[in-house]
């Protein structure tokens, strides 16, 4: 009768092994689907830094119409300006950061005009989009 309560107690539970297979599995499945999730961000950041890229275009064309060139730096876009009524183009130094929290990148003398461009931190790929002149 002893023996058969050892036995049953022994069969009851999980073993060590059994566990860290266990374990195992749920790592490599959260290591897959943690690459997919990043990809997918990355992707939606992406979408968001293309959107604010056209509003910050518009900004700097609106820029361009009153004062007869594009500005020469992001941060000009934020300061009051006669020519706009003496508001700025821009309410919020947010919209000059990037998804990633890196500012935008903003070339005035680009051979064919101004051109802004974000940098992707992950894969180093560059979003870019040429201001219309």
């Amino acid at each position: 009768m002893m023996l058969q309560r050892l036995n049953s107690r022994r069969r009851s539970g999980f073993t060590l092994l059994e566990i860290l297979i266990v374990v195992a599995i749920i790592v490599v499945v959260a290591g897959v689907g943690g690459v997919y999730l990043f990809g997918a961000l990355d992707k939606g950041k992406a979408d968001a830094a293309k959107a604010q890229m056209k509003a910050l275009e518009t900004a700097i064309e609106m820029y361009r119409l009153n004062n007869t060139n594009p500005p020469g730096s992001l941060e000009l876009l934020l300061q009051a300006d006669v020519n706009n009524g003496g508001v700025p183009y821009l309410k919020d130094s947010k919209a000059i950061i990037d998804p990633w929290g890196a500012m935008y990148i903003y070339n005035y003398d680009g051979p064919a005009g101004p051109t802004l461009s974000c940098r992707i931190p992950s894969n180093g790929m560059v979003i870019s989009n040429q201001v219309q002149n």
